[in-house]
């Protein structure tokens, strides 16, 4: 029989080492896992807490509504302003608002307009230049 050689075989030591090794990757996987779920729960709960706060101010602000809507003030409003209603002996002075002409004004000519010569560029320049010239001008 060939003789084996003790350069093959593993040691007791070295296996525990491997051993070792093993176990601590395996535990620092299993602590980022946990790391990594800690903080998106904590960064979810921040998110949660801001919703909460933003739900809880518009809670008081509807609940300020509905006790301004219950009031006779508002009940009064709405009587005098949409529906027209008035007390009895009150007066109500209604203002006669002019309504706008929305009709756009065109003039009519009895000539035809005539074709014009289009300016030169040396022109156009010129008519530039004076509207500066008003502008600056005392």
């Amino acid at each position: 029989m060939a003789k084996r050689s003790k350069s093959n075989r593993l040691s007791w030591k070295q296996l525990g080492i491997a051993l070792g090794i093993t176990i601590a990757v395996a535990y620092a996987v299993a602590i980022l896992g946990v790391m990594s779920r800690s903080i998106r729960a904590s960064s979810r709960v921040a998110a949660l807490r801001a919703e909460t706060d933003e739900l809880e101010a518009e809670k008081e602000h509807l609940t300020s509504l509905i006790e301004y809507v219950q009031s006779d003030y508002y009940t009064e409003m709405v009587a005098r302003e949409q529906l027209k209603w008035h007390l009895p002996g009150e007066k109500v002075f209604s203002p006669l608002l002019k309504e706008p002409d929305l009709a756009p004004r065109v003039e009519l000519s009895a000539d035809p307009p005539t074709a014009r010569e289009p300016a030169s560029p040396q022109s156009r320049w010129l008519e530039i230049l004076d509207l500066f010239a008003r502008k600056t001008a005392p």
